[in-house]
């Protein structure tokens, strides 16, 4: 609050402006909220060797797999995972292809900026336009404002790149340009999520649709939205023969997917959001749908067509986003609902290039516009803190320590790293091959999709002692049963994973501040039955806590 009371107040020593006191606060108070949402994503740049989150120190090693692959010796033949993508996973890895010995700091350092500047090259793109009217300062103010607005998603940055080269280079006025940015901006959208590459597609024909000046034939109106979200169509199917053929998988990146349960408790108040995706929706973006509505209410009458495309558009995207947030393992947050966020963002930009902003706006109107500034400034600054770090001695001690079991057990046979893959990519571990089988984020999704040849394959390794250790995150049996955060993913995993892996391998190292476990076979033929249950008393998952997109701060 502090930072945001003199960010604003520093808007008081800004040049005048044509947009008045009011630009000049709003431009204040939003550039302090940036630099603060951005200041709280580089307190986790740290050479801190263990995952900051469920996944973080996997995730590291997946960006390393298109450009740094020189770093492992893998076991058999090496095949990406059926996950990965070029647009998302190559984004996050280019570092490894310009700077070979990059660190895990540096790696932060690069994921700190993919959650945050993305945004504002958006909003810039959009709303620095020549079509917007408003002075300087307001312009740059919504830029930031839109920085805000995607953060409450958050959105993953290939979908933002994807709209913000969209908002640079699309003209309605130049047809041609346009149908080739609308091609491009699906092709790279294509490339990082196969739910998205229809996403650019749909923005570029609703924006044909509204930018259109003057009323047409039907058919003359829809003649140049078609050829735009065509365009865009035609990019993103290119996008998926690309994957196909460059980077072929033995399964189709959407196969689990299409299997995981539809909690539709999640839209509301659980355990898992204690807001629920649909409250928390409304409270973030209905002042904002208020506020467009009241200043196109007399344009709603007037081009029939553009508000059906409009509305059919968004209702498609706010639809796919509702379903994909109570698929299992979903619904914590909003980020399900990104291509809903950004094209409200798209529609913000159509808005004050069409009308500009009101000199002296109505009470309603005054105070929609007031709500949809400071909903985003609230979200972002109402959580933040300093990070508590473990002490430095403990830290060189369990890496040490798990180092050496590590090596020592590669001489025997085949380590498994479920979790700590970090370890290898960034050189803590040296000298051991890499299993590429059984990865954390791999298996919790296939757990979901309850794929019964993928955990028989696993369990028949197991039962075979085919690692001679297995690196893992804490296994303790314990049932959610439908209480506490995810837990129906929790018990699939229990059941899936862990009571397979204690049926056949027993703790030999447990390092709970960093939520280490390490398992080695167990001995002698009744080794299943007695590694059915774990005695003592034992935390819950430690990914439970993670909502899989933001980096949460490490457990001391």
């Amino acid at each position: 609050l502090l930072a945001l009371a003199a960010g604003g107040l520093a808007g008081l020593a800004l040049p005048p402006t044509r947009g008045g006191w009011a630009a000049r606060f709003a431009f204040a108070a939003l550039l302090a909220t940036a630099a603060f949402v951005l200041g709280k994503r580089l307190l986790l740049v740290s050479d801190y060797p263990f995952p900051l989150g469920w996944s973080e120190g996997n995730r590291l090693w997946d960006y390393s797999l298109y450009f740094g692959r020189a770093r492992y010796e893998v076991v058999g033949k090496f095949a990406y995972p059926t996950y990965l993508t070029p647009g998302r996973h190559g984004l996050w890895g280019l570092p490894f292809l310009f700077f070979p010995q990059i660190t895990i700091a540096g790696m932060r350092l690069w994921d700190a900026l993919l959650w945050t500047l993305p945004y504002l090259l958006f909003g810039l793109a959009l709303f620095l336009r020549r079509e917007v009217k408003l002075p300087a300062a307001w312009r740059l103010a919504w830029a930031l404002w839109a920085m805000l607005f995607i953060s409450q998603g958050p959105v993953y940055a290939p979908l933002v790149l994807s709209a913000a080269l969209l908002a640079w280079g699309f003209d309605p006025q130049r047809l041609g340009r346009s149908l080739l940015v609308a091609a491009l901006a699906s092709f790279y959208a294509g490339l990082s999520r196969w739910t998205w590459m229809a996403a650019p597609a749909v923005w570029a024909g609703m924006w044909m649709l509204v930018a259109q000046a003057r009323p047409r034939p039907l058919w003359r109106q829809a003649i140049r939205p078609l050829a735009a979200g065509l365009a865009g169509l035609a990019g993103g199917a290119a996008a998926l023969g690309v994957m196909q053929w460059a980077f072929p998988r033995p399964d189709p990146i959407y196969a689990t997917s299409l299997s995981h349960d539809l909690l539709w408790y999640r839209l509301w108040k659980s355990s898992t959001n204690p807001q629920g995706i649909v409250p928390a929706l409304i409270y973030t973006v209905g002042p904002l749908v208020l506020w467009l509505l009241w200043r196109h209410r007399r344009a709603l009458k007037s081009n029939l067509l553009a508000v059906l495309g409009v509305a059919a558009g968004m209702a498609a995207f706010l639809a796919a986003g509702l379903v994909a947030s109570v698929k299992i393992g979903g619904g914590s947050n909003l980020h399900n609902l990104d291509m809903f966020l950004v094209g409200l963002v798209f529609l913000t930009g159509w808005s004050l290039a069409s009308a500009g902003l009101e000199g002296r706006p109505s009470a309603l109107a005054g105070g929609l516009m007031v709500a949809v500034l400071v909903i985003p400034v609230w979200n972002a600054i109402k959580v933040g803190g300093p990070v508590e770090w473990p002490p430095e001695q403990e830290v060189k001690e369990a890496l040490a320590e798990v180092r050496a079991r590590v090596q020592a057990a590669a001489q025997e046979g085949e380590v498994l790293f479920i979790d700590q893959r970090q370890l290898l990519t960034f050189g803590q571990i040296q000298g051991v091959p890499l299993v590429m089988d059984y990865e954390l984020k791999d298996m919790m999704n296939q757990a979901m999709g309850r794929n019964k040849v993928y955990f028989a394959r696993f369990e028949a390794d197991l039962a075979r002692h085919r690692f001679s250790l297995i690196v893992s995150d804490p296994l303790p049996v314990v049932y959610k049963n439908g209480e506490g955060p995810f837990p129906e993913e929790n018990d699939l995993w229990v059941d899936q994973v862990t009571l397979p892996i204690l049926r056949y391998y027993e703790p030999v190292l447990k390092i709970d501040a960093f939520d280490i476990w390490l398992l080695a076979p167990k001995e002698g033929n009744e080794a299943g039955e007695r590694g059915r249950l774990l005695p003592g008393a034992l935390a819950p998952l430690s990914w439970l806590g993670y909502d899989g997109t933001k980096v949460a701060p490490c457990r001391p």
